[in-house]
C-alpha cells in the first residue's frame, strides 16, 4: 500500500465532495457532476491500492506457502533416502548371511566329497587286495 497514493485519493474525495456541495449550494449541475466525479476518482485510486495490498498479501502467502512446500519436499525426501539407506542395509546384510550360509554348504559339500573320496578309494583298495588274493589262491 502506498500512503501517498491514499493520502491523494482522500484529498480526490475530500475535494469532490467539497465540490459537489458547493454544487449543491449554488445549484451549479456541473460543480456536483464534476465533484462526484473526484469522488469516483478517488473510489477508484483507493480500489487500485486495495488491489495492490491484496495481490502483495497473496504473494506473500504464496511465499510463505512455498516455503513451507521445500521443507516438506526436503523432510520427505531426507525420509526417504533415509528409508532407502536402511533398506539396502538390510538387502545387504541379508546377502552377506546368503553368502555365509553358502560358503558353509560348500565347506560341507568339499568334506562330504573328500570323505567320499576316502572311502571311495578304501574301497578300491581293499577290492585290489581281495582280488590278489584270490589269484595269489588261484596259484
Amino acid at each position: 500500500m502506498s500512503i501517498e497514493n491514499r493520502t491523494e485519493a482522500n484529498i480526490k474525495d475530500v475535494e469532490g465532495k467539497a465540490q459537489a456541495a458547493a454544487g449543491e449550494l449554488t445549484n451549479d449541475s456541473g460543480d456536483k457532476i464534476a465533484g462526484n466525479a473526484k469522488q469516483a476518482e478517488a473510489d477508484a485510486r483507493n480500489g487500485v491500492e486495495d488491489l495492490k495490498d491484496n495481490a502483495k498479501d497473496v504473494g506473500e502467502t504464496l511465499k510463505e506457502k512455498a516455503g513451507e512446500l521445500k521443507d516438506k519436499v526436503g523432510d520427505a525426501f531426507n525420509d526417504l533416502k533415509e528409508n532407502l539407506s536402511e533398506g539396502a542395509q538390510e538387502v545387504k546384510a541379508n546377502t552377506e548371511d546368503a553368502i555365509d550360509n553358502t560358503k558353509a554348504k560348500v565347506e560341507d559339500l568339499k568334506s562330504e566329497a573328500d570323505k567320499a573320496e576316502r572311502h571311495a578309494n578304501h574301497g578300491t583298495t581293499n577290492a585290489v587286495a581281495d582280488a590278489k588274493a584270490k589269484v595269489n589262491n588261484l596259484k
